[in-house]
C-alpha cells in the first residue's frame, strides 16, 4: 500500500519549489508525485466530506494507493473514537468508513489521559 501523508505533500511542494530545475529524482518522490497528479480531488474537499460523514474533527490524513486508484485516507476524531475514512481521491464519493484500528492503543494529545 503506497502513502503520501499530509506532510510529505508538504514537504514535495517545498522541495519541488527548492529544486527547480534538478533533472532527477528519488523513485519514491517521483511514485508519490504520480499518485498525487492522479488525485483529481482536492485535500481540502477530502477533509470536509470525511468531518462530515464522521461527525468528527480531522487529524490526520494521507493519499494512498487504494483498489487500484489514489484515495484519501483522513481520520477524524468523533464522540464515538477515531474514525477512519477512505475518499476516492479521483470522484470524491466515501469509499469506506469506520473505527480507525491502525493505531488502537494509542492516544491522541488532547484525549483524556493524556500527561500534560
Amino acid at each position: 500500500m503506497k502513502k503520501l501523508s499530509l506532510i510529505a505533500l508538504a514537504a514535495l511542494g517545498v522541495a519541488g519549489a527548492a529544486a527547480a530545475g534538478v533533472a532527477t529524482a528519488r523513485p519514491a518522490e517521483s511514485e508519490d508525485a504520480a499518485l498525487l497528479a492522479r488525485a483529481t480531488v482536492p485535500i481540502a474537499t477530502a477533509i470536509s466530506t470525511a468531518e462530515t460523514e464522521s461527525h468528527g474533527h480531522a487529524v490526520e490524513v494521507s493519499l494512498e494507493e487504494e483498489h487500484g486508484g489514489p484515495a484519501w485516507i483522513v481520520t477524524t476524531i468523533a464522540s464515538t473514537g477515531d474514525i477512519s475514512v477512505e475518499i476516492d481521491a479521483r470522484t470524491g464519493a466515501v469509499k469506506e468508513i469506520g473505527p480507525d484500528d491502525e493505531d488502537e492503543g494509542e492516544e491522541h494529545e488532547g484525549h483524556e489521559g493524556a500527561d500534560d
